[in-house]
């Protein structure tokens, strides 16, 4: 049913925290982890392998010979490797720990049935929770997902995202987002300072109006084509063949 996206680097203390509250959840059928060049590999890690013994849906796939973190990028990247099967994509930061999963019975049934609109978390609800989004497949992939021509910079790629979506079909009046509302009521976010959400970004600024420009005036992207360097059941690692621009 559904397809859980996180990506992250060099936070695989939080990854450890998160995973197996969202790995516990029956309709989460494949959840995949984009490693992006953590100088620790999160395969690495014992708690994450004994999480990967215990819960086969989960695998990780490396991103190496990355200086810098490109949130869309690597969220694009972790979709792409997504069981088609599932038709349902949630995508999650890597601070999110599930606290209750009584609401997904009963939206992702609607969402499934009616396909008429996305799920996001918002800031005006919730404090940091705008990185949620549970959305069709078929969407996020008609909008080309996550914006690649954004700086590896921190901010605005989840509003940009959002905003591609809700003008996806304008001449239906059914289609909507919604925000949700009650969220700190099922989600837990992780507290940390500014300073850790603009650590692996080349500027050490936390502000929305660095990509904005960029998002505005955005040309058609593509995903970035990569070469897998190595496979096993539960870890890809892939290099990436496009330059980035930072």
């Amino acid at each position: 049913m559904i397809s859980a996206i996180i990506s992250c680097m060099n936070r695989t203390d939080r990854l450890e925290k998160m995973l197996p509250t969202w790995a516990k959840i029956d309709l989460i059928k494949d959840i995949r982890i984009v490693d992006w060049n953590s100088s620790i590999p999160i395969a690495n890690s014992d708690i994450i392998k004994n999480y990967i013994k215990e819960f086969p849906k989960i695998k990780i796939i490396r991103v190496d010979q990355q200086k810098y973190y490109h949130l869309g990028i690597s969220n694009n990247i972790a979709y792409q490797f997504t069981d088609p099967k599932n038709k349902i994509l949630l995508k999650l930061d890597v601070d999110y720990m599930n606290i209750n999963d009584s609401w997904l019975d009963s939206l992702v049934y609607e969402n499934a049935r009616l396909k008429k609109y996305f799920i996001i978390g918002s800031y005006r609800f919730y404090k940091s929770s705008s990185g949620f989004l549970l959305v069709n497949k078929h969407d996020f992939i008609k909008v080309k997902g996550y914006n690649e021509n954004l700086l590896s910079a921190w901010g605005y790629d989840d509003i940009d995202l959002q905003k591609r979506l809700t003008d996806l079909y304008p001449n239906d009046a059914n289609y909507k987002k919604i925000e949700f509302f009650n969220i700190k009521n099922y989600i837990h976010h992780i507290p940390h300072e500014d300073d850790l959400r603009v650590a692996n970004y080349p500027i050490k600024i936390k502000s929305d109006f660095l990509n904005k420009d960029f998002a505005d005036n955005s040309k058609e992207w593509n995903f970035k084509n990569f070469k897998i360097t190595e496979a096993s059941e539960s870890c890809i690692k892939i290099i990436l063949e496009d330059k980035i621009h930072e």
